[in-house]
């Protein structure tokens, strides 16, 4: 949508409900970004997240939900934002706003701590967490790194895995007795890659 079309699209939404309000600044009719402060202080204001989208690929909103303590009414998607939901905290409801406005009130009326929903959550991802330092330690080690098992979460402040660089750049960068493996010339989006994970000389960089 052009910048002009997603301005009246604000405008229209503030005129269907006058009661409601955007947390972000409007700069020239556009929501603006929040800093990581704003956000939580959103957030801490806030008795429930919503996650409303049919299609969605990774939706940041509903892991920042769950780490502020919030319980989350969702409707059915496609896209995999409920591999962390819980059936104690979370409610996929059907979409419609009757339903939405039940499920919203459940979860309201349930006030489980905030302290609970987060450590429940962090739990999970720890689990996860763990599993995917065993993987890359294990993929680094078949590609020849000296470097030892990760003892920690190693992407500590990164806001995604994937960074595609030059393909040519990467196939330098591999053991020379690993550049026969990769025909260079098919991945010219991008560098060869192992799950979304570029690797580079043993290493493996988010």
């Amino acid at each position: 949508m052009p910048p002009a079309g997603d301005c009246a699209f604000i405008r229209r939404l503030q005129a269907q409900s006058p009661l409601h309000s955007i947390a972000n600044p409007l700069l020239d009719g556009l929501p603006g970004r929040l800093t990581s402060a704003e956000v939580n202080r959103v957030y801490n204001q806030a008795a429930v997240g919503l996650c409303l989208s049919a299609v969605e690929g990774a939706m940041y909103s509903s892991m920042e939900y769950l780490l502020a303590g919030l319980p989350i009414v969702s409707t059915p998607s496609v896209g995999g934002r409920d591999v962390y939901f819980d059936p104690d905290y979370c409610i996929i409801a059907e979409p419609e706003p009757a339903a939405i406005r039940r499920a919203v009130e459940r979860l309201r009326d349930r006030a489980i701590p905030r302290e609970e929903i987060r450590g429940r959550t962090l739990e999970r991802v720890k689990t996860e967490r763990l599993e995917l330092m065993a993987y890359l330690s294990a993929l680094k080690q078949r590609m020849g790194s000296d470097d030892p098992p990760f003892s920690e979460w190693p992407f500590a402040g990164t806001s995604g895995l994937t960074r595609w660089p030059r393909c040519a750049s990467t196939c330098a960068r591999l053991p020379r007795s690993l550049r026969a493996t990769f025909d260079c010339r098919r991945y010219r989006g991008g560098p060869p890659s192992l799950d979304g994970l570029a690797v580079y000389s043993g290493r493996v960089w988010p």
